[in-house]
């Protein structure tokens, strides 16, 4: 997956701009004895992934991904002794952890990285993130480890499968990928952003000026833009299509919501058109963000107006 257009133009309809290739990250911290999966046959560590999920994935997504695994495609896979400091990112160490999680953290000597890529998969869009999942989870319950998933900034459980998060074939259910963090503004406001969209090729999502009562509802309407922007790309890669753009303005329906979080009580026939606007990074090494904003018919409306306006079409609030 190479770069995408230009730097930031709108035209003929779509956002362009450029972007590193979707690639998965994912970190165990365990003991000593993690050492081992640095050396690891990749028929043995491939055996270990589909024993991990084996009765949790779909047969077929769990055959690509042992295939994959198996020929040393996808996944990389390194053993370095743990880093003085903190082993959580900040926005993480605050969530609240169990203390079985929290003793094999402080009790951990290394660190396990993996790494994936996605190569070209006709049987499912991004099979470089279920590789990864894959691998990750089977090291961090073999090594009794603690998994953090570096793209979406969660620790993910163990030692099983984490419910729900291998639907049918390759699916995408965004919010079991994703981070939304709520940064206060003034006037009591907060601006709601995404945290691991970059798995999938693409830029955060953050949505400015939303009031505090509203943030939870709007919440589950960033996922559900992200969630067609994810399917969208699927339907792109499935063709074979480069990734090129992104549409400027966009139909979010209560079905995208709906997968994109488990948890939301939708609107079936639901549907709202917002707009995207791309940010670029701030200074070197940083994150580049679409903004979700109102398209032209909805300008006039306060911005609390509009977001009460869209959740209400897309939720049963």
């Amino acid at each position: 997956m190479g770069p995408m257009g230009g730097q930031g133009r709108r035209g003929a309809g779509a956002v362009h701009f450029s972007v590193r290739a979707a690639r998965c990250y994912h970190l165990v911290f365990a003991g000593a004895e993690v050492r081992e999966w640095g050396w690891l046959d990749p028929t043995e560590l491939a055996d270990r992934t589909r024993r991990w999920w084996s009765a949790a994935a779909d047969p077929a997504l769990a055959a690509l991904v042992h295939r994959l695994v198996d020929r040393g495609e996808a996944v990389r896979v390194e053993v370095i002794e743990r880093p003085p400091g903190p082993a959580l990112p900040p926005v993480v160490a605050p969530s609240p952890l169990d203390a079985g999680t929290l003793d094999r953290l402080e009790r951990a000597t290394h660190v396990l990285r993996v790494e994936a890529d996605n190569p070209a998969a006709p049987e499912v869009g991004f099979p470089g993130l279920w590789c990864a999942l894959a691998v990750a989870g089977a090291a961090s319950a073999d090594a009794a480890g603690v998994w953090l998933d570096a793209g979406a900034l969660r620790v993910r459980p163990g030692p099983g499968v984490p419910a729900g998060l291998v639907p049918a074939l390759g699916a995408v259910r965004i919010g079991q990928h994703l981070l939304l963090t709520q940064t206060p503004e003034g006037g009591g406001g907060v601006l709601l952003a995404t945290n691991g969209l970059g798995t999938f090729g693409l830029p955060e999502l953050l949505v400015f000026g939303v009031p505090q009562a509203l943030a939870p509802a709007t919440a589950l309407v960033v996922q559900g833009v992200a969630q067609r922007l994810v399917e969208g790309l699927l339907d792109d890669l499935r063709e074979a299509a480069t990734l090129g753009e992104v549409p400027a303005e966009l139909v979010v329906t209560g079905g995208h919501v709906a997968r994109g979080s488990a948890d939301a009580r939708v609107r079936d026939a639901g549907a709202a058109r917002v707009q995207l606007m791309y940010r670029h990074p701030a200074g070197e090494g940083g994150v580049d963000h679409l903004a979700i904003e109102p398209v032209a018919a909805d300008l006039r409306r306060p911005r609390a107006e509009w977001l009460r306006h869209v959740v209400a079409e897309l939720l049963v609030t």
